[in-house]
């Protein structure tokens, strides 16, 4: 499961997570009040996906199963897989505030080696 931050302008308490997720994923097939999961994504190369929000730290973390890469082959839903990204992207844009490009800047920032530690602790 991956953690995203939240950007501070951004109020998740604000957002229907539920109806975000259902546009960009599928049904909800499972929720509480910070955790959601669609058993059956809308996406034919997923197999599921589950969603928790931490409103008190104001993060978001996302785990998508995908199927294997030769079920995705045989069924030839290989040229859907950009589609299935972009909608990831799109979504964590909307929930955090934060674009694909802002999130690898700061993934490098915290954890690629600088010359003077050579690892970066965050």
């Amino acid at each position: 499961m991956r953690k995203f931050k939240v950007s501070d302008n951004i109020s998740i308490q604000e957002k229907n997570i539920s109806n975000l997720i259902e546009s960009y994923f599928g049904q909800v097939s499972e929720s509480n009040e910070n955790k959601f999961v669609v058993d059956e994504p809308k996406h034919s190369t997923l197999e599921e996906v589950c969603i928790k929000i931490n409103y008190d730290s104001k993060e978001v973390m996302l785990d998508i199963q995908e199927k294997e890469l030769s079920e995705i082959q045989s069924n030839g839903l290989l040229s859907t897989v950009p589609e299935v990204i972009e909608s990831k992207n799109e979504f964590l844009k909307t929930v955090t505030g934060t674009t694909v490009e802002d999130r690898k800047k700061k993934w490098r920032k915290d954890v690629l080696p600088t010359e003077e530690t050579g690892i970066r602790m965050t």
